[in-house]
């Protein structure tokens, strides 16, 4: 479905590290729909993939950071803060301390 929605082959999905990708209890991967802006995912969002890629235990932590609300944000979550497209430094900045704590 996603391959589809991006018009690529399941196999560049698969090898995009720009998206969040999360392992169900099932073995089965979902991407959370929150990532994506019509066709495309949210810009500034790979970014922050990647940074907290390295800092936290698995992609549901980062899931869950990007969908609750940041007092750094002024109480957007950032996955909202990203979406307006004019906050994506501050949502780099929360990250970064989110990945250091």
């Amino acid at each position: 479905m996603v391959a589809r929605l991006l018009g690529v082959s399941p196999q560049a999905v698969s090898s995009n590290t720009g998206l969040l990708r999360l392992r169900m209890r099932s073995g089965r991967v979902g991407y959370p729909v929150f990532q994506f802006a019509g066709k495309r995912p949210i810009k500034g969002l790979a970014d922050i993939i990647r940074l907290l890629g390295t800092a936290v235990a698995t992609d549901w932590t980062i899931a869950s950071w990007l969908t609750s609300t940041n007092a750094d944000l002024g109480g957007d979550t950032p996955i909202e803060a990203l979406r307006t497209g004019r906050r994506a430094e501050s949502v780099n900045d929360a990250a970064r301390r989110f990945a250091a704590a």
